[in-house]
């Protein structure tokens, strides 16, 4: 039967875990930046969320009693649930803002 180490090493837990922890901190970074400067924000929220979106994708969904502590894959899903609102408005804004300025489809 394999054990938490065999199950670390089958799924590569710590490479994962280490993305995770980087994508949290740049998806993080992208969402606050759509609060505050949310046209210009658009292009690098969106590759922050793709990326993370991706990675997600990748988690092995193990139990707990399988994952190695502090295993961010919780965290990273919940910052791309704060992150899907924030990015949505940032990009209604583009488009509000482009038809306010006489921007239209012709």
């Amino acid at each position: 039967m394999a054990g938490p180490d065999d199950v670390g090493e089958r799924f590569s837990l710590p490479a994962w875990a280490e993305r995770a922890d980087a994508l949290l901190a740049v998806l993080e970074g992208a969402t606050r930046r759509t609060h505050t400067d949310s046209v210009a924000a658009i292009p690098d929220a969106f590759v922050a969320g793709a990326a993370a979106l991706q990675h997600l994708r990748r988690d092995p969904l193990l139990p707990a009693a399988l994952l190695p502590s502090g295993w961010p894959g919780d965290a990273l899903r919940t910052a791309y649930r704060a992150y899907q609102p924030a990015f949505a408005e940032a990009v209604a804004s583009f488009f509000r803002s482009s038809a306010n300025d006489g921007f239209t489809d012709r």
